[in-house]
């Protein structure tokens, strides 16, 4: 299969989000599209999917013009769409998710779903994962869907697969394992098209790289042609400075937050000390137990047991995140949609939720206050002011973070709970986002840093704790934060 775009445009109102797009993908082949956010790279997959219709100009499959209507429509050209927005059914299982819509429908139902889960024992053999066929999906985590998604394209056995961000929420293990089908699909003449803003991942597993900028495809070249540098310059313009600073820091100072024999079902025992100034990292595989930690401490869930000391002070676990908030302590969920963002709420209104007491007077909110206050935390995190009016679900991905950490930037912390606080977004955005967490720093809170990406932790950390199976299984500091120390850790202690 060879799909081409031949002056392909896409307006959305006032907006140009395609202009002239010329591009061709062959079969067999692995094809990157990498760009900031906003610069069309989405909307040009959502068209060879069938989920955006352009506006002008031609896709061909096999030479032969098509007119994509729906993902639908496009499936049965053999081309299967996996969207960084997850589209799993949170009420049904892993295996009925992953046959939704083609379920096996030969013999009796006993016989049927025992056909099903016996693929789905493959599959999930074939990719490394250890999901529970019968475990319902709303209780599993961001990772564990996107493979559930990924599991559900394979089993239409298709000629083109279309991935929007495909790791951005799996851990190292998980990316290994979708490298793998990637590349065997490859091999099988399988045409794979994806959009990341893992440049190391794109320069690894690519064939083809094409660069997007403000609606335009500015240049397609053979990944050998390309290095991190130039791919960084074509798509902003210029190389992001590193801000890696020191990774010195006063391990005599007393610790601002204590947790003691912390556990719940996916935490064992966790003893963790933090202090002011400090970024603290917590790496490991998707399942060590990441998020559980950050969602105990902020009281998103509650322990089994465990002492928690707050300025040496013992106080109990706060009931819910609310009481988190009165504390001190801020949490920046994995998952901005569900549980971060207010859709219809403009951005500004998102930012100054994080502290509306300072916003009101005599108990009504401040459209002054609002707004100035707003702007500032805005320009923190360099979020751009004329968009501070819009509906913030009409955002780009990279937008709808900022304005979150300008909401944390807005309450001030004394100390930051960061889940994931870079997944999904591109280069530029990410450099921001993570110089932000540096000031927050250095202006004395304390910064808990969740993060798939080892090489973001080795950047921004001064200490990184490793995960494995719910315990701290070692705690790296200063020159010891090494990707590979955390590979080797995160896979569980030496035997």
């Amino acid at each position: 299969m060879t799909i081409s775009l031949t002056s392909v445009s896409k307006r959305y109102g006032g907006t140009q989000a395609l202009s002239g797009i010329d591009l061709e993908v062959l079969p067999g082949r692995v094809h990157a599209l990498v760009g900031e956010n906003g610069a069309g790279k989405s909307t040009c997959l959502g068209i060879i999917g069938g989920r955006v219709q352009p506006s002008s100009g031609a896709l061909s499959i096999d030479g032969q013009t098509v007119a994509l209507s729906s993902p639908r429509q496009a499936a049965q050209h053999g081309i299967i769409s996996i969207y960084q927005e997850l589209t799993v059914i949170p009420t049904l299982t892993a295996v009925e998710n992953v046959y939704l819509g083609q379920e096996i429908r030969r013999n009796v139902a006993q016989e049927d779903r025992r056909r099903m889960l016996s693929g789905y024992a493959e599959l999930t053999s074939r990719l490394g994962v250890s999901i529970p066929p019968n475990a319902e999906v709303s209780g599993l985590s961001i990772g564990d869907q996107q493979m559930i998604e990924i599991m559900r394209a394979l089993v239409q056995q298709p000629r083109a697969i279309l991935l929007d961000e495909p790791t951005a929420a799996l851990g190292p293990r998980e990316r290994q394992a979708l490298y793998g089908v990637i590349e065997d699909l490859r091999s099988r003449g399988v045409m794979i098209v994806f959009v990341s803003h893992n440049l190391d991942e794109v320069l690894a597993i690519s064939d083809d790289i094409s660069v997007f900028r403000d609606g335009q495809l500015c240049e397609t070249r053979h990944a050998d042609a390309w290095t991190r540098e130039t791919l960084t310059r074509s798509m902003v313009g210029h190389v992001p400075i590193s801000m890696r600073e020191s990774s010195e820091f006063p391990v005599d100072a007393a610790p601002v937050l204590r947790v003691t024999g912390l556990q719940d079902e996916k935490i064992r025992g966790i003893n963790l000390e933090l202090r002011a100034g400090e970024i603290v990292g917590i790496a490991g595989l998707v399942g060590s137990g990441r998020s559980s930690l950050l969602r105990l401490i902020a009281g998103a869930s509650r322990p089994t047991s465990g002492t928690l000391h707050l300025d040496g002070k013992p106080v109990s676990w706060p009931a819910s995140v609310q009481q988190a908030r009165r504390r001190g302590i801020a949490f920046l969920t994995e998952d901005r949609k569900q549980s971060g963002i207010i859709p219809e709420a403009t951005a500004l209104e998102n930012i100054v939720l994080g502290d509306l007491r300072a916003v009101t007077k005599r108990g009504i909110v401040s459209r002054r206050l609002m707004s100035a206050q707003g702007k500032a935390a805005a320009q923190s995190v360099k979020f751009a002011g004329h968009r501070l009016l819009s509906p913030i679900n009409t955002l780009s991905g990279g937008n709808q973070q900022k304005a979150l950490l300008a909401r944390i930037v807005h309450f001030g912390p004394k100390i930051f709970l960061a889940d994931e606080p870079t997944r999904g977004v591109d280069v530029g955005a990410k450099a921001e986002i993570t110089a932000t967490l540096r000031r927050i720093a250095r202006d004395g809170s304390t910064v808990l840093l969740v993060s798939s990406e080892f090489e973001e932790l080795v950047e921004n950390c001064h200490r990184v704790c490793v995960l494995w199976n719910g315990r701290i299984v070692d705690e790296l500091a200063g020159d010891a934060v090494t990707v590979d120390a955390m590979v080797s850790r995160a896979f569980g202690p030496e035997r």
